[in-house]
């Protein structure tokens, strides 16, 4: 025991003596490295060296290939257009926003306010998560810049991203009856036969389509737009029957994703989420915060404009042919709609807590002529995109 006890007395005196004789660290002094873009230098950025490693701010860094920093005390976080990474100083993980770790050469550093790593570690981090291009050249002392930018569209893209795939989504389904109407009339029923109605009008037009749910089965909010995305479809279409307490309500109306402006359609995008009672993992939409949402939503920013007139269409041709009441174009957060990679419209076709409108609902001619005049406003929303700039 004495021996033992004898021998990590030894170790600990050595540990000391080493540890003392080791040089400490100099005070970095920074001096400014170019970045050239075009064969022009546009930038600097503060490097200093150790031995024979340059190491680099990595604000500037970020901020020359046009990113965002957001700091506290111990953690920098770099965020690029759909992608994030969260540096610790005084570790040389990153951790993504997807989950997975990137391992830096060297420890991350805090000095004199600037967050600092081996360049070109945390260049090649960089380039991971943004879409312009960074290199060093530690023989010239020079950073060069390519600034993302996307390539001429041929007309081979063009054709491959041609608007020919329709995605009809029935709401509702199985155990999720919809809203139910004075006389017992189900959405979920009408929803599925005015969508293979539609189905069966776009397909005689040359049209492809997917359908969400052909039979009456429940299919999960958030499965629906996966099926989509899956499917790689060009615009999605979720039908619908409105519902309210004031039985006197009626007509029909067309939403896109957006955060609600009024409380009408806050309060038709409650009633149509509720669906999520149905769901087996209902904890998926728990974390669906205002903040979290807003986010979720600007996935699909790219195709608000096409969705609002999407909506637009549908909404004027289906009043003036059908004239039933025209409530008009809004905007809500239906869950439904939130990750379509696409144009994406849900549409209120009668209000089935109308006694009124349940019997139209109910009556197959009508249904008929709802899918009829909805498969032409898709077709004439398909020509007109057709002729936009970049198709």
């Amino acid at each position: 025991m004495r021996r033992f006890a004898a021998m990590i007395i030894v170790a600990l005196i050595l540990t000391v003596t080493l540890s003392s004789s080791l040089p400490a660290l100099e005070k970095p002094v920074f001096f400014q490295i170019p970045l050239i873009t075009d064969n022009q230098v546009t930038d600097s950025i503060p490097c200093f060296r150790r031995g024979e490693t340059y190491y680099s701010s990595v604000e500037q860094l970020v901020e020359a290939m046009v990113g965002s920093t957001d700091s506290d005390r111990s953690t920098l976080t770099l965020s690029f257009p759909g992608k994030s990474v969260t540096l610790t100083v005084g570790s040389p993980f990153a951790s993504l926003a997807d989950g997975s770790v990137w391992q830096l050469l060297m420890p991350v550093e805090a000095i004199q306010g600037n967050y600092i790593s081996e360049t070109l570690s945390i260049v090649k981090l960089l380039n991971s998560i943004s879409r312009s291009e960074l290199s060093f050249d530690s023989e010239k002392r020079s950073f060069t810049l390519k600034p993302f930018s996307p390539p001429p569209q041929s007309k081979d893209d063009r054709s491959r991203w041609a608007l020919d795939l329709v995605i009809i989504d029935p709401g509702h389904g199985g155990k999720d009856p919809g809203a139910i109407g004075f006389g017992g009339l189900k959405e979920k029923d009408v929803t599925l036969d005015v969508a293979q109605r539609l189905n069966k009008f776009l397909k005689s037009k040359n049209i492809k389509t997917v359908m969400t749910r052909d039979s009456d089965e429940f299919i999960a909010l958030s499965e629906r737009t996966s099926i989509a995305n899956n499917a790689k479809g060009k615009l999605f279409i979720s039908l619908h029957c409105n519902s309210a307490k004031q039985r006197k309500a009626h007509g029909m109306e067309t939403y896109f994703l957006a955060p609600s402006k009024t409380e009408r359609a806050t309060q038709v995008a409650l009633l149509e989420n509720e669906a999520i009672r149905f769901e087996d993992e209902q904890n998926r939409y728990k974390e669906l915060t205002e903040e979290s949402y807003i986010l979720m939503t600007m996935t699909q920013a790219t195709f608000t404009g096409e969705s609002e007139d999407l909506a637009g269409t549908i909404q004027e041709t289906l009043t003036k042919k059908i004239g039933l009441n025209d409530r008009g174009v809004d905007q809500a957060g239906f869950y439904v709609l939130i990750g379509a990679s696409m144009p994406a419209i849900l549409f209120e076709m009668a209000f089935i807590s109308n006694k009124d409108e349940e019997k139209k609902l109910k009556d197959k001619k009508f249904r008929q002529k709802v899918a009829e005049e909805l498969g032409g406003a898709i077709l004439n929303f398909l020509a007109e995109q057709e002729k936009a700039p970049g198709h």
